[in-house]
Order: structure tokens, then sequence, then C-alpha cells
């Protein structure tokens, strides 16, 4: 069974979608103007490292709809270091 073109094609244009994103996250952190956009860029890099995941993966399936498990398994992971990075900041009593 061969994939659909355009099947192919939006799988493309989110593997380009991940690249972009992850280039303009490394260009808001190393930007000499705005101490603010530096700083969402440094709490962005984080899920475009999990999420560059994807871009490996794009290859080897043959729908989009292939992608959600995995995405579903980097969002988990994404929050839970998210939410272990707070309680520790909490027990440590650098946030409230």
């Amino acid at each position: 069974m061969r994939p659909d073109w355009r099947s192919q094609k939006r799988l493309r244009l989110i593997e380009i979608g991940i690249i972009s994103l992850c280039i303009l996250v490394l260009l808001a952190i190393f930007q000499p103007y705005s101490h603010g956009v530096s700083q969402v860029g440094l709490g962005s890099i984080i899920f475009c490292g999990l999420i560059f995941n994807l871009v490996g993966l794009i290859d080897k399936v043959r729908q989009p709809r292939d992608l959600i498990k995995p995405t579903v398994i980097i969002a988990v992971a994404f929050l839970s270091i998210t939410g272990l990075a707070i309680v520790t900041a909490i027990l440590f009593g650098k946030l409230g």
C-alpha cells in the first residue's frame, strides 16, 4: 500500500514546521535586544528538544495521524518534567 502524496506533503510540512520552530527558538535565545524574548526562548527550548524527536519518525509513518501517539508521549514527558521542576523549585523555596 503506497502512502497518499497528500499525506506525504502534510508530513513534510509538519517536519518543516518543527525545524522552523526550533530555529526560531534558538534565534530568540541568542538575540541581544530583549531579555524577555530570551527568557521565552529558554523556556521553549525544552519543548522544542522533545518535539524534535518527531522529525525522525516522519520518514517511518504513512499518515499524519500516525504521529498522534508519539506526540502524546512527548506531551506527557514535557508536562512531567515541567511539574517535577515546579515541585522541586517550591520545595527548595525558589517559588511561592
